[in-house]
């Protein structure tokens, strides 16, 4: 035990370590402060209302991942390779050109199949309006994160943190002024989601002007080559990262066509109330994935590795634990409305749980370049998906979604730590 505790103590005075600690901290304020605006919300609608708000917000996050196909996240990895070379404005233009363009014309798109979907889709005719301003929250969101993206890339945690904090806390004050001055809720809450990107804009616009280490001298054009290795990696990197994204949002979809609002708001309120956790696994890693791939040697990869198992073990062990302790302390919050969900809830640790052991042990294989492996892997954890959520969604409701990803999130933990496994055997040989 005193190795093991000196081992954990050299591994958070590293540098991802500490930035790993800097981000989890600001996450557990960001997540504390978020944590108030959904009880806010979930005291103040009736279920029938926080379904609908529920679908809206769904709308927004289901099309946000989209919209970028793919270039933000291989812009963090890129990014942060060539954040302190002289090429980085031209690759900081390759990539931002082809989000926003991207984000636009897919909004624009979209917007234009409003009616359809909401009658159709959702079997939701008068959503329409708020499907509209769903896609407009969703490419609001798609600029944002490639700011907060830009900061991810230089490994500029504090700058990463304040920009959202300070989002969270404005969010908050808007939530609370509407229920102080008791204007109408849905569609007041509905506006403040739109208000959210936009906030991160303006804050991560001025934090880009007044940073020193984000200023560059004008750069020649980007070298061909090295734009065809981007477009070659983002190939893959899109289909892995669309499927994943569809199969962590597409459970909503089924939900919003098989069952009324109130199954979408105990679905939501599970998912919602478990949010904090998700933050610990989003901390992690946010701060992980451009150290990995600044790094230049095997040796960084072992590393990282060994000293890995002594952040996942305790949060594992935590997580676990709140499976049998949180639900009636979380109920108690949302309140009687929501009294039958605990078997939700307790569903809904699991899956982040099973994302936890996976997430943070695969970025290793996206650094070592699996780009091609992982999408094939999503695309059969696609399929199973859609299969389950067919099959259970419309009989088990919200029970039939969160197990249908529980089981898809199962097959990526296995796959992952085979290959990896594998892969450190081969490699060391």
């Amino acid at each position: 035990m005193k190795r093991i505790f000196h081992e954990i103590q050299h591994a958070l005075k590293t540098k991802t370590g500490k930035n790993t600690q800097l981000t989890l901290i600001g996450q557990v304020i960001i997540a504390g402060v978020g944590y108030l605006i959904n009880i806010v919300l979930l005291r103040n609608m009736s279920p029938d209302q926080f379904g609908t708000f529920s679908l809206f917000s769904s709308v927004i996050m289901f099309i946000a991942g989209l919209l970028h196909l793919g270039w933000m996240e291989s812009f963090v990895r890129f990014g942060a390779e060539y954040a302190k070379k002289p090429e980085f404005p031209a690759v900081n233009r390759f990539f931002f050109r082809r989000i926003f363009w991207a984000s636009l014309i897919l909004s624009l798109t979209i917007s234009c199949l409003a009616p359809w979907i909401s009658d159709h889709g959702y079997h939701r005719k008068d959503f329409t309006w708020y499907f509209v301003l769903g896609v407009g929250g969703a490419f609001l969101t798609s600029i944002s994160n490639y700011l907060l993206s830009y900061f991810r890339a230089h490994q500029l945690f504090k700058e990463f943190i304040k920009i959202q904090a300070a989002s969270t806390i404005f969010r908050l004050a808007l939530c609370l002024g509407v229920v102080w001055f008791g204007l109408p809720v849905l569609a007041s809450f509905s506006g403040i989601q739109l208000l959210a990107p936009f906030s991160i804009l303006v804050l991560g616009y001025f934090f880009m002007k007044g940073h020193p280490a984000l200023q560059y001298a004008p750069s020649s054009p980007l070298d061909p080559a090295l734009g065809n290795k981007f477009k070659s990696y983002n190939t893959w990197i899109f289909i892995s990262l669309t499927t994943t994204h569809l199969i962590g949002n597409i459970d909503s979809q089924f939900l919003a066509h098989y069952h009324s609002n109130q199954t979408l708001a105990a679905f939501s309120a599970a998912a919602r109330l478990t949010l904090p956790i998700q933050f610990v696994i989003l901390s992690i890693t946010t701060t992980i994935l451009p150290r990995l791939s600044a790094s230049k040697n095997q040796q960084d990869t072992h590393l990282y590795l060994s000293k890995l198992k002594f952040f996942l073990a305790p949060l594992a062990i935590l997580i676990l634990l709140s499976c049998w302790l949180l639900p009636p302390a979380l109920i108690w919050l949302a309140g009687e409305s929501y009294r039958s969900i605990t078997h939700l809830i307790q569903l809904q640790i699991l899956t982040v749980l099973i994302v936890l052991l996976t997430n943070p042990v695969g970025l290793v294989l996206y650094v070592w370049g699996w780009s091609k492996g992982f999408a094939y892997l999503n695309i059969l954890q696609l399929i199973i998906d859609v299969i389950l959520n067919y099959a259970w969604v419309p009989k088990q409701g919200a029970s039939g979604a969160i197990l249908a990803t529980l089981s898809v999130n199962l097959i990526g933990l296995i796959y992952v730590y085979c290959s990896v496994f594998y892969n450190l055997k081969h490699r060391r040989a």
